[in-house]
């Protein structure tokens, strides 16, 4: 098992929860990166991620960069689930032919992976799943943001167990969080940090998790070493990380 911080941002440098047990990745020298990746920038990561097993835990920078999930799960080979927590759908149509972005990274997955084989979506606003074609909806089951605003969300939420007929890839942008817990650089949802821990802490209990990447980070530009919102966020990836160690 391999953990791992994606630095692209520079994010990672404020923040301390990954010193002791993340090997870092650095990715800051890539050009084309930023929402959309360049074929070129995209074949160079690949090369760099080649050496790092799929199996582990990958933190990997902003929502801007949520396209890397479609990365490490094109390196699964066999058939498996996918987790997401997510404020957007992620399944925009691409705005160019062929360039990966962070808002179509879902979609191009669903066409391109033969061994997805069903998608759970937890926290997309309204607009968003309505984004959703018609044609995605056998394999992707959306629990909308307003059904996580409830309180006992986390304990209260049914599975379905064919989401676990498979083993299971989890991908979190942290964007699915409330904005009283945490501003990403991209519009808020409505879970709570504990209401995702619980039902984090459930999925891993109920199934083989091949890997887990987590996103979300505040953008650089706009944070400070002594932000308090830079330090919400080193907290909650710390809770994530102390939760996940225990069942890698």
């Amino acid at each position: 098992m391999a953990s791992l911080v994606m630095n692209f941002s520079g994010i990672y440098q404020l923040q301390n929860f990954w010193k002791e047990d993340f090997a870092e990745m650095d990715c800051s020298q890539i050009q084309g990166t930023d929402c959309y990746l360049d074929p070129m920038a995209e074949a160079e990561i690949r090369r760099k991620m080649d050496a790092c097993p799929v199996r582990g835990v990958h933190f990997i920078d902003s929502g801007n960069t949520h396209y890397l999930s479609k990365l490490w799960t094109d390196r699964l080979s066999e058939n498996f689930s996918l987790v997401v927590f997510d404020h957007h759908s992620d399944m925009q149509p691409p705005v160019f032919d062929g360039i990966l972005s962070c808002g179509s990274w879902l979609k191009a997955a669903l066409d391109s992976n033969p061994f997805l084989q069903n998608v759970l979506l937890f926290g997309v606003g309204t607009s968003s799943a309505e984004e959703i074609p018609l044609v995605y909806r056998k394999k992707v089951h959306v629990v909308p943001e307003s059904e996580c605003a409830a309180e006992s969300f986390g304990v209260d939420f049914v599975f379905d167990e064919k989401f676990f007929r498979h083993p299971v890839y989890v991908s979190v942008d942290k964007d699915v969080l409330s904005e009283r817990e945490l501003k990403t650089n991209w519009d808020g949802g409505s879970l709570s940090t504990d209401n995702l821990l619980k039902l984090l802490e459930r999925i891993f209990a109920l199934g083989n998790i091949l890997g887990v990447d987590v996103c979300g980070e505040p953008s650089f530009r706009d944070v400070f070493s002594e932000d308090e919102n830079l330090r919400q966020s080193n907290s909650i990836n710390a809770s994530l990380w102390n939760l996940l160690k225990k069942y890698f």
